[in-house]
């Protein structure tokens, strides 16, 4: 009778075995299918589709973790009945079904969290589409502000041309980077600063010679206004500075009331670049 359970035993624990070398390939082949996965999408990527990607392979391979420790299980039983509890063989496939069961425990950890963190990327999509629609509101009612702005815009183009030829070109160049540069701000914003650099603009011409009189508070208002808006650096402020005074000495407008106008012009740009550009219309505009 013995002798009949170890031939069973043996012949059982053969079979055992060859049951895991497959399951064993199959792992194979599902961790080239999460190689896969990893190699299209970045490590930390928690989008819908990589969490999918992911979800998919890792239910497969729960799967075949299953499979594989009810192989475990069955083998461990085999070997206890025809081996004894404290035969090597017992305690050896009661090695391999802890450490396969601490396996699937780790593979469901990661599902659950996998799962968590899709239902937090589809609620935040949902949440998008809720703002898409906001927003498709909100451009309807920008394009209705915007035609006020059309408005704005021709009534301070005609301002301008009052003062003469040169104030409407500083007006269209001075618009045009208005558009440019406040486009990031909103429609509001911009009808907002549309009527302020009127008022600037007008401002500054009537006010300069009381500007040229405060030479040291231009210059630190001017770098002031530079940092905010443009996040420039001193040499940028600088050049500014020097542009003024290589204008001073190609026209009438001192430095003093070109660096009080390109503070006021300062406020509405975000680029160095745009404002190096309108100094020498701006000087036109005030010598006309």
């Amino acid at each position: 009778m013995s002798d009949f359970g170890l031939r069973i035993g043996i012949e059982g624990e053969k079979q055992f075995k060859d049951a895991l070398r497959d399951i064993n390939q199959a792992f194979k082949v599902l961790g080239s299918e999460m190689a896969l996965v990893t190699s299209q999408f970045d490590k930390n990527d928690k989008s819908v589709g990589a969490l999918t990607s992911r979800n998919t392979v890792l239910t497969k391979e729960i799967d075949a973790q299953k499979e594989k420790i009810t192989t475990l299980k069955s083998a461990l039983d085999n070997a206890s009945e025809s081996f004894g509890e404290n035969d090597r063989r017992t305690q050896n496939w009661q090695i391999q079904l802890n450490k396969a069961q601490a396996e699937l425990n780790g593979m469901e950890r990661e599902l659950l969290d996998n799962n968590k963190a899709l239902d937090a990327a589809e609620k935040s999509m949902a949440g998008a589409g809720k703002e898409t629609d906001s927003f498709g509101k909100s451009v309807d009612e920008a394009g209705k502000e915007l035609s006020d702005t059309g408005k704005e815009t021709k009534n301070l183009g005609a301002e301008m041309e009052d003062a003469g030829k040169k104030t409407s070109v500083f007006g269209d160049v001075l618009k045009a980077n208005l558009a440019a540069d406040m486009i990031k701000a909103g429609e509001k914003a911009l009808v907002d600063m549309v009527k302020e650099v009127g008022a600037a603009v007008k401002g500054y011409i009537s006010d300069g010679s009381q500007m040229a009189s405060e030479a040291a508070v231009n210059q630190m208002k001017l770098a002031t206004v530079m940092r905010n808006t443009m996040d420039a650096s001193d040499d940028q402020i600088a050049s500014i500075r020097q542009l003024t005074e290589e204008q001073q000495r190609l026209g009438i407008v001192s430095a003093t009331v070109q660096q009080g106008g390109a503070q006021e012009l300062g406020t509405y740009l975000t680029k160095t670049e745009t404002l190096k550009g309108l100094i020498p219309v701006m000087n036109d505009m005030v010598a006309q």
